[in-house]
């Protein structure tokens, strides 16, 4: 391992350490030992942001692309705020039944888990991903953090054919992701307010970097 390795994975370790009592001891226990062996640990640093998000702003239904340990903690807020709804699809049936396996059972009320496999199309000029099934309750919050192949196809074609269904305060949570927030930047009609949170060390530690678009009329 280089010396810049070792520099990198010893402070992203001090972060870990520094975020993990912030989040759900009881949801960290219940989900880490039922998760698959090959699933990405939890970044908590996202979870803590995402939990805030949810206990702040209080919506009634959030929807999540790309399940995992978001999807716990997620439902773990609604769960607090004692009212709403998190859908959660993923276009891999693998992570979706990982996901389904993980969350705690006194979660159950609060999230619904899909396999919904998706597809590419083209979306004035540009690469996105379509849902077969999305719900029809629409979010407050929303959570991208999936499909995979973001990289080739970054966009998402169900947000722009509901924006005009959104009220006025939804925010989307885009993890990561740059291009998925650029198209979405770019293709929206209404007025948005954007923003980015890159995190402890921002760029240095991509996998913390988040962005954000809130409807503003």
């Amino acid at each position: 391992m280089s010396l810049r390795s070792r520099i990198g994975w010893s402070i992203h370790s001090a972060i870990q350490s520094y975020y993990r009592p912030k989040v759900s001891a009881r949801v960290l226990e219940h989900a880490g030992a039922r998760t698959a062996s090959k699933a990405y640990p939890p970044q908590f640093v996202d979870l803590v942001r995402l939990t805030r998000f949810v206990r702040e702003r209080r919506p009634s239904v959030v929807w999540e692309f790309g399940s995992g340990w978001s999807t716990q903690y997620l439902a773990q807020a609604l769960a607090d705020n004692g009212a709403g709804k998190l859908y959660s699809l993923d276009a891999d049936a693998f992570w979706s039944e990982n996901a389904q396996a993980m969350l705690p059972p006194w979660l159950g009320p609060f999230a619904e888990m899909r396999h919904v496999p998706c597809k590419q199309m083209q979306v004035q000029g540009a690469c996105a991903w379509k849902y077969d099934w999305r719900p029809d309750d629409m979010p407050q919050l929303i959570y991208v953090d999936g499909p995979a192949g973001a990289k080739e196809c970054p966009g998402n074609a169900d947000l722009l054919e509901i924006e005009e269904r959104l009220a006025p305060g939804c925010l989307i949570v885009i993890d990561g992701r740059a291009k998925t927030a650029e198209f979405l930047r770019t293709k929206f009609r209404r007025e948005w307010r954007y923003w980015e949170d890159l995190g402890p060390f921002g760029r240095f530690f991509s996998q913390f970097n988040q962005r954000y678009l809130e409807l503003m009329r």
